[in-house]
């Protein structure tokens, strides 16, 4: 496993790279949810490039940024037993040569100012910007987005699609843990008290998933106070088109329940499909 930290190394390596190539972006602090990406990229693409740059522009200014879990040295052991070719490390003067202030943007419009784009405005506009110039420096023919951040996923295709890139964007599904967490970086920052509390939100989304009926709307707020009374403060819950993220109110195959809240100061997201079941670890 190579690993570099600058743009010009890395597309030397990649020249050398006649067939497919397969991008994971990161922000590090990997788990098993990262690795069952790579291992999906190598049932897509002869080459694996694994990037991890913690990215100043999709946080807020009360965000974690600045705390946010940095663990290079077992991600790069993690990396290389999972069979990576390459690791970009990039400082970030390599990913923004004029400062993050003033660097081209990029964003979606619409989809990008919905649920976490309306509770989080900065996060989807830094969340394009970064992704596209990732795009550039590796030139992948797939990228591969986990559906834990579904609305992010559903960004970046609409991204390629309008920019026209010729790259496939592949979705891997949710992992979790055997309590049904959905596997995050941000689980570390939870308490024991919090770890146990969070598992009340994959056990709601099932149990809706599992009673859905047209009337729905109601049966989602009285998750919201289900959810409310054991200390989970919730920003969204809602029914979705999965390709358009158009809220519904008819329950289908075609649907998904999408989910983010607070437990405690740590924000978790969530979603299930209502046509799938769920991948556990």
């Amino acid at each position: 496993m190579q690993v570099v930290d600058s743009i010009v190394s890395l597309r030397s390596t990649r020249q050398s790279y006649t067939s497919s190539v397969a991008f994971v972006p990161t922000m590090g602090a990997l788990h098993e949810g990262h690795l069952s990406l790579i291992r999906l990229a190598k049932k897509h693409a002869r080459h694996v490039i694994v990037s991890i740059f913690v990215n100043p522009t999709q946080f807020g200014p009360t965000e974690d940024f600045d705390t946010y879990p940095r663990t290079r040295e077992q991600d790069l052991a993690l990396l290389a037993e999972v069979g990576v070719d390459l690791v970009l490390l990039p400082t970030l003067r390599e990913i923004y040569p004029h400062g993050p202030e003033a660097a081209t943007k990029v964003y979606v419009p619409v989809l990008g100012r919905r649920y976490c784009g309306q509770s989080r405005p900065l996060f989807f506009e830094g969340v394009c910007s970064v992704v596209l110039r990732l795009f550039h420096i590796v030139n992948p023919t797939h990228a591969l987005f986990g559906e834990k951040d579904f609305q992010q996923l559903t960004l970046i295709r609409q991204l390629v699609e309008d920019l026209y890139l010729p790259i496939q964007i592949v979705g891997g599904p949710i992992l979790r843990e055997p309590d049904g967490l959905a596997m995050s970086s941000r689980n570390r920052y939870l308490t024991p008290q919090e770890r146990v509390l969070a598992t009340a939100i994959y056990a709601t989304l099932s149990q809706l998933k599992s009673t859905a009926t047209p009337q729905i709307k109601q049966q989602v707020q009285d998750s919201i106070a289900v959810l409310e009374q054991v200390g989970i403060v919730t920003d969204y819950l809602t029914l979705v088109h999965e390709k358009t993220l158009e809220e519904t109110e008819i329950p289908a195959n075609d649907t998904r329940l999408l989910f983010a809240g607070y437990v405690g100061k740590t924000r978790l997201i969530d979603n299930i499909s209502l046509g799938e079941d769920p991948t556990f670890a």
